[in-house]
């Protein structure tokens, strides 16, 4: 259940747009996952409980999953044997990788890592392997739903015994369902019996309905969705090009198959598909799996995860890694499957499903490292190849324990069966359990929002759930994720530029984000810490200390902030404002900006330099403007004393005769900072060489506009012996 209450997660992100869909339907944009959370939206409303408990509730619909890989494994493997439903599942539900290898040689090697540290090590060589399983059932999201539904749909092409009419139907509401709850689902899979489609003419599975069925799914899915999208204005999610090219593909496939191409076709694939190049290449894949997994366990220092996640592109030598026990089985039951006519045709969709799988994960990665951005990665084929080795593995194992039946004695076929059956037990678990351990340290007490946090978050929950077109906004990411909790329809993203910004323009943009009503600012301990950094922001200065509080304890305060307007570039108002801010240390002109931008005026901004003011119909002057315009403040030094100068670099005397800067025979970099500091100003300077060598140049420089030792402007002299000066102005 505390898992429930990680910052950060897909579920409370899915939890979010849920309470959105059901509070504020006109505000909703997750239509990628809506039926997903039309579902989860309706459970929380009936329910009314808290987080964790619904959660919590959620989670054990995923026991749907397994029950479906049951059923559709039934409907494929029980012709075969009939034990083998019953292991495939075991196969698919509790197994895993093989990253606890990697944890056995850390042990090995005396590593002395625990917890989290140990396990983040092992991530990064396994490809979180000790982060994620490949089965999605480890959390109620979209994606285990429409996976769920995928089994489904493997399970109904086996269906010989329904009427067409019936089958279309269902398969044609489980295409749209799973289209509506997590589109890649549906894309995939729709793309799948494309391709085994193309070249397979089986009796066994009812490749020609589904394709009917997916065919009328996508066309329904993209008239209706363009429809939608030209009414409501706005778009639904998902591409309507990827959604139209499918429907497209199925139907030049439905085509293909009804017409006689592709007998041509099937008179020349079982020349290809004979025994000899199958058995050829199950020896090249079982060496390749097998070097794979050596050249792994042998060591790669080079392989890091982090560099390739993000990418999500996966190397081959990891594939095996990812489906562990389960793989070496899979193998196994290849060299079975060719000589048993029955389980081969009945297991080609699955064998066709792992090709499709590493052809289409393979593309996706040379687009999105070669091309661009194609919103899709290679790492999530996993759970489909995890998927079908499941289905196929369990053959092996059977074989096994019936060839030791009839070849040892009772006593000792029970001990060699049973030390079978647990070596593949233990292997194939243990990653699982280290998922379990990886997880269960992240969501500890001190990963989750503490009781004061918690207490905020459910009143800013209870105030949103009234002030429905309000929205929130914080400082840190981390703030940002807990927010998640209290379903806001909109968080700033600009989180930097709001919290730095000196001048109220920017802010007030953002203010006004996508013209809802107003904001809620939401500041924990680590936001406060945060903007200390930026003190002479607008926001830490002049906006924070008159924000009204309408929630406050000991970690967390909730400010409320007033609908504003902000500066335009077309106005005819014109607010005038000081180009030199040290003309007031009180900044009286930002009070200007309050009630311009409070009373939702219609305004621009000028500076009182600029010439062209006068050719707007109303200025609003934000402080009396002085005399000429000129601010008659001087400051001289004549260095006889120290007078608050701030020496950044070099060596500076006080002497009776002025500041002498450098030491003799020595060169120097030597920087001295005024007092003082003005936007528009006039400075002179008297300075005389005391000694140097003219045989190079010599400069002397005055620094107008400073930030820091590496960001700065200055005007200088540079001279020589040969009695020319040059003046020169450059930045740092």
């Amino acid at each position: 259940p505390g898992f429930a209450l990680l910052p950060g997660t897909d579920i409370s992100r899915h939890y979010a747009s849920s309470v959105i869909l059901w509070r504020t339907p006109d505000l909703y944009s997750g239509f990628t996952y809506v039926l997903a959370h039309l579902h989860e939206s309706a459970f929380i409303a009936i329910s009314n409980a808290p987080v964790t408990l619904i959660q919590t509730a959620l989670v054990t619909l995923n026991f749907i999953m397994p029950l479906a890989f049951y059923a559709m494994s039934k409907s494929y493997l029980e012709s075969i044997d009939t034990r083998l439903p019953a292991a495939s599942t075991i196969f698919f539900s509790l197994f895993s990788g093989f990253a606890w290898i990697y944890l056995a040689q850390l042990k090995l090697d005396g590593v002395e890592q625990t917890g989290l540290s140990l396990l983040s090590l092992i991530n990064d060589k396994t490809y979180n392997g000790a982060m994620y399983l490949a089965q999605p059932f480890l959390w109620y999201v979209p994606l285990s739903v429409s996976f769920t539904i995928v089994i489904i749909q493997f399970m109904l092409l086996r269906k010989l015994n329904v009427d067409k009419r019936s089958f279309v139907a269902i398969f044609f509401s489980l295409t749209i369902a799973s289209y509506m709850t997590h589109v890649t689902e549906a894309v995939i899979f729709s793309l799948f019996l494309s391709f085994y489609a193309f070249f397979s003419r089986s009796k066994t599975v009812r490749l020609n309905d589904a394709l009917l069925a997916s065919t009328i799914s996508f066309t329904f899915i993209g008239v209706s969705y363009t429809i939608l999208q030209y009414l409501l204005g706005k778009t639904l999610g998902a591409s309507l090009d990827i959604t139209f090219l499918v429907a497209i593909i199925l139907i030049i496939v439905y085509a293909f198959r009804r017409l006689s191409v592709q007998d041509k076709l099937a008179a020349i694939l079982p020349k290809l598909t004979g025994k000899l190049p199958i058995k050829l290449l199950v020896y090249v894949t079982t060496f390749i799996y097998v070097l794979g997994l050596v050249a792994w366990v042998d060591g790669i220092p080079s392989f890091h995860t982090t560099a390739l996640v993000d990418v999500g592109s996966i190397p081959w030598f990891v594939y095996p890694i990812f489906l562990g026990v389960v793989g070496i089985l899979m193998l196994a039951s290849l060299y079975h499957i060719l000589g048993d006519s029955e389980a081969r045709i009945l297991l080609t969709p699955f064998l066709a499903l792992m090709i499709f799988s590493l052809l289409f994960g393979r593309t996706l990665s040379f687009i999105n490292v070669n091309l661009f951005d194609a919103g899709y990665w290679e790492k999530r084929f996993t759970s489909y190849y995890f998927l079908a080795s499941a289905v196929i593995a369990p053959i092996a194992i059977v074989k096994a324990v019936d060839n030791f039946k009839s070849h040892q004695t009772k006593i000792k076929n029970n001990l060699v069966i049973a030390a079978l059956i647990s070596m593949v037990v233990i292997y194939g678990l243990q990653s699982s359990f280290m998922v379990a351990e990886y997880w269960n340290i992240r969501s500890a007490p001190a990963n989750r929002p503490s009781g004061e946090e918690l207490q905020a978050i459910n009143f800013l929950a209870d105030v949103l759930q009234q002030d429905k077109y309000a929205y929130a906004i914080t400082l840190t990411s981390r703030s940002y994720a807990i927010l998640a909790f209290t379903a806001p329809h909109y968080q700033l993203t600009g989180m930097q530029v709001f919290s730095s910004a000196e001048s109220p323009e920017i802010p007030f943009i953002c203010l006004k984000a996508h013209n809802l009503s107003h904001a809620f600012l939401y500041m924990h301990s680590r936001d406060y810490a945060l903007l200390n950094k930026t003190g002479q922001s607008w926001l830490a200065k002049h906006l924070l200390p008159m924000l009204p509080v309408i929630y406050r304890n000991d970690e967390v305060t909730i400010y409320n902030i007033s609908s504003v307007s902000f500066p335009t570039t077309n106005s005819t108002t014109a607010l005038i404002v000081p180009f030199d801010t040290s003309i007031d240390p009180k900044e009286p002109w930002l009070y200007a900006y309050d009630a311009l931008s409070l009373g939702e005026y219609d305004y621009t901004v000028a500076y009182d330099l600029d010439s062209k003011f006068f050719s707007y119909n109303k200025i609003i002057l934000s402080v009396d403007p002085p005399s000429e315009n000129i601010i008659e403040k001087n400051f001289q030094d004549d260095f006889s004393n120290e007078t608050g100068w701030k020496p950044i670099s070099g060596t500076w005397r006080y002497t009776g005769n002025g500041l002498e800067a450098g030491r003799y025979g020595e060169y120097q970099d030597a920087i001295f900072l005024s007092p003082v500091s003005a936007r528009n100003f006039t400075v002179s300077l008297n300075f005389m060489p005391l000694d140097g060598d003219l045989k190079v140049a010599n400069y002397v420089s005055l620094i107008y506009d400073w930030k820091d030792s590496g960001n700065y402007k200055y005007a200088g002299l540079m001279f020589d012996g040969t009695g020319d000066v040059f003046a020169s102005f450059s930045c740092y």
